[in-house]
């Protein structure tokens, strides 16, 4: 070989060495990248194309270049992600390159997903081909929200500060009523043509709808349902019952769950049955927990007594236990059924409202206490503070979709019926104004029978509303403890706008400064009402109870003084005359009522006492020797004054407010006992009775007559029984004709 071609093949190979250690990666050194050319060159090595592909892939290395240089050198985040959200559009997704995009780009895939919108909701997919965002879908997600939300599933929290906040959203806070298991059953089992699994059900649960923690502790719990699942679960933990679900239980003993003839226990079939459980050892002793109102004397007090209610531990054998479990589950079966068929009422009737019908949700909210922007120690301490009653509501008209949220602002501390329809006044007089086509109005509420459930408020619904010009209405009652809804959330919203004023400075003492604070602050519509007003109302007295209050559910009415009264609620009340669910009909009696109004409102408020003048010979004579005159009020004439004893007419009992430990008259097989009231629940009775011995004699039993009685067997209430004789007791004779009386009326 000669020298020049050696010298050329040396200079060949050391061209390719100063070549090839450009292109290695070194320590502290960068890959050398190749051109848009170089990569062309490279895929199409050992191929012929034609020159417009060779130039298309030019375009293509050339573009993606530039594109992640100039991300590469962005200088702010803000660049970047404007940037990024340019280059990850549906079609790259569409055609599935997403991971050539990224290795093209320089993107990472936590980028990617960010503004690709392969996100839906917190749920993360990773392709398109995968996501299921259909309108079936939207539709599936709408109806597991609404049926989360409703008010038999979880219950709106009245407090101020209970509200949750997600993607710059408030909500008030729901709390569940039981767990999300039971609900996905509940769901499943009234929409059977849908099939979600509990994962999904899960994961679509609103974000405002949460378990309850101990801050968010029910203290308006049902006492019918706790006491029922401490002894359910007890039951469970001693292996004699195969589930804890009270509900599942109550169904399970039913013919239908639906049907008002099987809960309240008039079905044939089914109205001995009990529910299925393991043998056991019928005599060994076991202690449960249970809500009891027992009565306990006041500390340093003479004889006098007050009811409380607390949890006590009780200690029983299995048999008995076992037993009152199954007389509490058949009472529990129409407690159930009340509470599901007032809930499925309401649902229907706010889907069905037509343009001439409105529905009133109302309830009381916890009064407001006002205060100041700023306070010395002894305002903050002492009771100088003013409350404020708020009445809240939500009012829904047939042809508006959105509900009118509304709250009427008084001083007055009054709860009352004759409270309660002035608190009203406003909201009929705007309904006039804004839907002069409202001819029906349905009312809803719970059933406290010192404001909604009683005689006096019935007598307000069956004339104002027709002095008002409606044409029919109905009154609707929650079953008891389970009158949670939408008017709880609006006192929130009322006392959290306000404290949020009083942080800044603002002094909310009263109702009307409140008012005007809030006037122009919230969307809910506010009502003022004076306390004047509320105390000048005249109310009638001596109103006829109506028989079974503590029973009803529901009052239509349909001409002045007269309303039909029904254990649960129904549809076709209001537009016909029906039968259904046990109608009764009672009348208050309007023409002598309104005369004793009239004579009422032309009197004095207050009525000056009769006084007597002593004889003037028998006057007293001062030092003066004037003679002093004096005024001596009559002696009250005491029964014994005339030999007979006068009695007034017997009034039902349609009130259990503090009945516990009071002697009253109980009716059973059409016979009546006197006996003690020892518990009350909702609208059961528990009562100690005595045996008869004859007419009008009573005895205590050796073995106690402990038993259940419903609202309208408790009759009326009576001074204990006389002692007559060494072990018999009679009710005072003239007493007991008119208690037989008055039972051989309702038997004839």
């Amino acid at each position: 070989m000669s020298f020049k071609n050696q010298q050329r093949l040396t200079e060949k190979y050391k061209k390719r060495y100063q070549r090839a250690s450009k292109s290695v990666q070194g320590f502290g050194q960068k890959l050398k990248q190749d051109t848009p050319r170089t990569k062309t060159r490279k895929l199409l090595r050992n191929l012929t194309v034609p020159l417009k592909v060779k130039k298309t892939l030019v375009f293509h290395h050339a573009l993606t270049s530039d594109l992640k240089a100039t991300y590469r050198e962005a200088k702010s985040e803000k660049e970047r992600q404007q940037f990024s959200k340019i280059v990850t559009g549906k079609i790259i997704k569409h055609y599935r390159m997403q991971r050539w995009a990224q290795a093209s780009l320089g993107f990472s895939r936590k980028r990617w997903d960010k503004y690709s919108g392969s996100r839906l909701d917190g749920h993360k997919f990773c392709f398109e081909r995968k996501r299921k965002a259909t309108a079936a879908g939207e539709v599936l997600k709408t109806c597991v929200v609404d049926f989360i939300c409703r008010d038999d599933n979880s219950r709106m929290t009245p407090g101020k500060r209970q509200t949750l906040t997600m993607h710059r959203v408030k909500m008030q806070k729901r709390l569940l009523n039981e767990s999300m298991l039971n609900i996905h059953r509940k769901f499943l089992a009234e929409h059977q043509n849908i099939k979600i699994s509990y994962s999904l059900f899960c994961s679509l649960r609103p974000f405002w709808v949460v378990h309850p923690s101990l801050d968010d502790r029910e203290t308006c719990q049902c006492k019918t349902h706790e006491n029922l699942a401490f002894m359910t679960n007890k039951l469970y933990q001693l292996k004699i019952l195969k589930t804890s679900n009270v509900e599942e239980l109550a169904d399970g003993v039913c013919c239908s769950s639906k049907s008002k003839l099987c809960a309240y226990g008039d079905c044939k079939e089914c109205k001995l049955n009990v529910p299925e459980f393991n043998r056991f050892e019928q005599s060994e002793e076991v202690q449960y927990t249970q809500w009891r109102t027992v009565v306990e004397p006041l500390p340093n007090s003479s004889g006098q007594t007050v009811n409380i209610t607390k949890k006590t531990v009780e200690t029983t054998t299995k048999q008995d236990l076992l037993e009152r479990f199954q007389n509490s589950l058949h009472k529990f079966r129409r407690h159930l059924f009340n509470i599901r068929h007032q809930f499925s009422v309401c649902r229907e009737l706010r889907q069905n409202l037509t343009s001439s019908e409105c529905i009133i949700h109302i309830d009381f909210s916890e009064n407001f206490t006002g205060k100041f922007g700023s306070e010395i120690q002894s305002v903050h301490f002492g009771g100088s503070h003013k409350q404020v009653t708020l009445h809240t509501g939500v009012l829904y008209v047939g042809d508006i979709d959105q509900p009118i949220t509304f709250c009427t602002l008084s001083p007055s501390r009054r709860h009352d019926p004759a409270a309660i329809w002035k608190y009203l006044e406003p909201l009929f007089e705007y309904l006039k104004v804004s839907h002069p086509d409202i001819e029906v109005i349905h009312f809803f509420s719970d059933g406290p029978t010192t404001q909604y459930r009683q005689k006096l408020n019935f007598f307000f619904f069956s004339t104002k509303l027709f002095e008002l010009g409606y044409q029919s209405s109905s009154w609707n009652f929650w079953e008891a403890s389970h009158g949670k809804g939408a008017p709880d959330g609006i006192g929130g919203a009322i006392k959290r706008k306000a404290d949020c004023l009083i942080s800044h400075g603002n002094d909310i003492t009263d109702a009307a400064t409140l008012y005007q604070a809030l006037i122009n602050e919230t969307s809910i519509k506010l009502f003022f009402v004076e306390a004047t007003a509320v105390e000048a109302s005249i109310v009638p007295e001596n109103l006829p109870a109506v028989p079974g209050t503590m029973k009803l559910h529901q009052l239509t009415t349909v001409a002045p003084g007269t309303i039909t009264y029904r254990d649960v609620s129904c549809l076709c009340s209001h537009t016909s005359n029906c039968s259904c669910f046990n109608a009764k009909t009672f009348s208050f009696p309007i023409d002598k009522i309104n005369l004793d109004l009239r004579s009422a409102s032309s009197k004095d408020l207050e009525i000056p006492q009769v006084l007597t003048v002593e004889p003037v010979d028998q006057l007293p004579v001062a030092e003066d020797g004037r003679t002093a005159v004096v005024l001596v009020q009559p002696e009250m004439q005491s029964p014994d004054n005339h030999g007979t004893e006068k009695y007034q007419n017997l009034v039902l009992i349609d009130n259990l407010d503090g009945l516990v430990g009071e002697w009253c008259v109980v009716r059973y097989e059409a016979r009546v006992y006197p006996g003690v009231v020892c518990s009350v629940e909702d609208t059961d009775v528990e009562v100690k009775c005595m045996s008869a011995a004859g007419k009008n004699r009573f005895f205590w039993p050796s073995r106690e007559d402990v038993c259940w009685y419903t609202a309208d067997n408790v009759l009326f209430h009576i001074p204990e029984p006389q002692k007559v004789g060494s072990r018999h007791m009679q009710i005072h004779p003239k007493l007991w004709d008119d208690i037989e009386q008055h039972i051989l009326r309702n038997l004839m």
